[in-house]
């Protein structure tokens, strides 16, 4: 069975009822334009969904220039998304050089995280505004979703400022920090006085003490030596968080699905072909982000009605891909036209 059909019904049914209907033929050009091809530029990505190319390209810039596009995909986002306490946030950087991108991405443990929430800082940055960038944009997620997701982070993000800022807003953490950081804790016996020591001459797997004198008491856990052989890792994973119940075998999980986001990331780099192509402006380059977030979501929806057509796929490949590469290839091999082939220009003009 062809997937377009089931792609447009996807969008009809649970994308466009969120979008005001003055916004839709712009939202319908950008999903044609940048939601599930490879990304170009700008102007070429639209003339291969417009007949007429000049409409197309000033199109194309006043969707990727208009200020609303950003609020409209936060109400898309948070309501195709369930966000729950239980949810599990991973966050990272990626450079889309002289840009950062700063990701939220939902943890599926499948492989990718799906992205679900972006803003953009453009370096050289001044000192500390990298960690007032993170805390001001995760407050802003928290508001719009309205709950408190756990979150998972890489070594990036470790730092009295940034674990007291997400204590602050009472969020879970689970964060891998270096072996060489001091802890002070209590000996195993009572008699034991308080030991200042680094991580990695601590030989248990867990730690409860003062990593930052400001803050309250962390627990650290540790992988084990075995964990750290079969994966070749250079040093045992040091996990720094504040959450007392789960266990520790858990909480190693749970870090261990944060390289999803690196994955997912990789892909939009490769598979979307989304790379620095003289784009100036952080509008710009949201843009397209967003717009491709929105496809990883609509691949990672169909992904159990593209499992029918992946065994003919998977004949044809040395090696096995990533669900969202796979998923895209099938789309593109279908895309002979746009997603949505029939929809007024006309509309779109009167739109603005």
């Amino acid at each position: 069975m062809p997937i377009l059909p089931q792609i447009q019904t996807k969008i009809q049914e649970e994308i466009l009822p969120h979008v005001k209907t003055k916004w839709q033929p712009m939202l319908l050009l950008g999903i044609n334009a940048l939601s599930l091809c490879p990304f170009r530029s700008l102007n070429e990505n639209a003339r291969k969904n417009r007949n007429n190319e000049q409409a197309a390209e000033i199109q194309m810039y006043r969707l990727s220039q208009h200020p609303k596009v950003l609020q409209v995909f936060s109400k898309i986002f948070t309501q195709l998304f369930t966000i729950t306490d239980q949810s599990i946030i991973n966050i990272d950087f990626s450079i889309f050089h002289p840009f950062a991108v700063l990701c939220f991405a939902l943890q599926t443990r499948n492989g990718r995280s799906i992205p679900i929430w972006i803003d953009i800082i453009k370096y050289p940055v001044e000192k500390d505004s990298q960690n007032i960038f993170i805390l001001d944009t995760l407050a802003k997620f928290l508001t719009t979703v309205n709950c408190k997701p756990r979150i998972v982070c890489d070594r990036g993000f470790i730092g009295e400022n940034l674990i007291g800022g997400f204590i602050m807003l009472k969020l879970k953490f689970y964060v891998r920090m270096k072996a060489g950081k001091y802890i002070k804790y209590n000996g195993k016996r009572l008699q034991v006085v308080e030991k200042r020591k680094k991580l990695k001459y601590i030989h248990w797997l867990e730690v409860t003490g003062e990593l930052y004198s400001k803050l309250p008491d962390l627990r650290v856990v540790r992988s084990s030596k075995q964990m750290k052989r079969k994966s070749k890792a250079k040093e045992c994973w040091y996990i720094v968080t504040n959450d007392f119940t789960l266990n520790r075998e858990e909480i190693l999980k749970t870090y261990y699905y944060r390289f999803e986001i690196e994955e997912t990331f990789k892909d939009i780099k490769h598979a979307f072909d989304t790379r620095p192509r003289y784009i100036t402006k952080k509008r710009t380059l949201k843009t397209i982000l967003l717009f491709q977030m929105l496809g990883i979501w609509l691949l990672y929806e169909l992904n159990e009605a593209f499992q029918s057509m992946k065994q003919q796929y998977l004949k044809q490949k040395k090696r096995q891909h990533s669900w969202i590469r796979q998923n895209l290839e099938i789309v593109l091999k279908e895309r002979l036209i746009p997603v949505f082939p029939s929809y007024s220009l006309r509309k779109e003009v009167a739109a603005l």
